[in-house]
């Protein structure tokens, strides 16, 4: 397993960030925090990108958010180029330590209330479940690095 310091050395510099999400409340956080990103609200698994726009992708502690994580995976595969880097941050389930454990518990009772309140929010992956969504995308390698 590579050092994830060391991964993200090898990723190549950038022009420009493009973040979309599907949410006006967060416009205005990337707005407020991220001045140097553009930002722009679209369905993840509907983007107007052309295909092959992008040398790197990243979804962030959100599979567990996705309405429809296939189509939403597939569809962050096909804007990215032969050869770009797909990146997946997600907090595990399982394998923390205490006070982790206290914040996956914690989160998984906010995915209850967001539920009750028609927001698709389930409960964090375990590790195993995780390799298997990252395995469907048929990658041709990958490396899963695990920081704390």
């Amino acid at each position: 397993m590579q050092n994830l310091e060391k991964k993200l050395k090898e990723i190549k510099s950038f022009d420009n960030i493009i973040a979309i999400d599907n949410s006006k409340r967060a416009e205005k956080v990337f707005k407020d925090k991220f001045k140097d990103v553009e930002f722009q609200i679209m369905d993840a698994a509907k983007m107007s990108f052309q295909d092959e726009t992008f040398d790197t992708v990243c979804l962030s502690n959100s599979l567990h958010h996705m309405p429809d994580l296939d189509k939403t995976l597939n569809e962050m595969k096909r804007v990215l180029k032969k050869d770009g880097n797909f990146i997946i941050n997600e907090m595990l389930s399982n394998q923390q330590d205490e006070t982790r454990k206290s914040h996956v518990l914690l989160h998984h009772w906010w995915a209850k209330i967001d539920t009750i309140f028609g927001e698709k929010h389930d409960p964090t992956f375990f590790k195993d479940e995780i390799k298997t969504i990252i395995d469907s995308l048929e990658l041709a390698d990958y490396d899963l690095i695990e920081y704390a």
